[in-house]
């Protein structure tokens, strides 16, 4: 299941609207034990399966489309200077278009991610998902004040902060010395 549809606004709609009929078949089993795993989960597979295939069938119109206008760029008998630019953007239009589709929405669902007892069920992950949400550091502030807000640079910003931490500390030998016979004395 690409989890990343969840964004989608009108594709939660369809599960709400979805769920509320799902929940009607429940008195066709003996238990909402049985329902859930011969039925529901049965119906968000086909419900997310059935969303992936229209996903993806417009993501194979639009990148026909856009190596047609690449096409019909290369056939035109233009300046050399407008095709490249013609082609620079449409070359990029189709590297968002494929980049965005290998985009996998990961989940932690490992055992530390989750609650006592909590098994990774549809409304878990969503649980999972929005408390890893909350964990995810989007800005901070060096130490001069500056807030940074790209995950490079807070990245940069912690890179900085542990090397600073960890550096090995500047002694003299007068100071050790001084130290050992205070200890020696004790």
């Amino acid at each position: 299941m690409n989890l990343s549809y969840l964004n989608d606004l009108p594709f939660q709609d369809k599960i709400k609207e979805a769920w509320r009929e799902w929940k009607t078949h429940m008195s066709r089993y003996p238990d909402i034990v049985h329902w859930w795993n011969q039925y529901a989960k049965r119906m968000i597979k086909h419900l997310f399966t059935r969303k992936g295939t229209e996903r993806n069938n417009y993501r194979i119109k639009m990148e026909n489309l856009y190596y047609t206008a690449i096409y019909d760029v290369l056939q035109e008998p233009d300046q050399h200077t407008s095709k490249t630019l013609a082609m620079r953007r449409l070359k990029a239009k189709t590297i968002r278009l494929n980049s965005i589709h290998r985009q996998w929405l990961l989940v932690d669902t490992g055992e530390q991610d989750r609650i006592m007892s909590e098994e990774t069920f549809f409304h878990h992950l969503l649980k999972t998902r929005k408390r890893q949400d909350r964990r995810l550091i989007k800005q901070i502030y060096e130490d001069n004040g500056t807030l940074q807000t790209s995950s490079m640079s807070t990245m940069k910003v912690f890179s900085t902060w542990f090397h600073a931490k960890f550096q090995p500390i500047q002694i003299d030998e007068r100071s050790v010395s001084q130290l050992w016979n205070t200890n020696r004395l004790a």
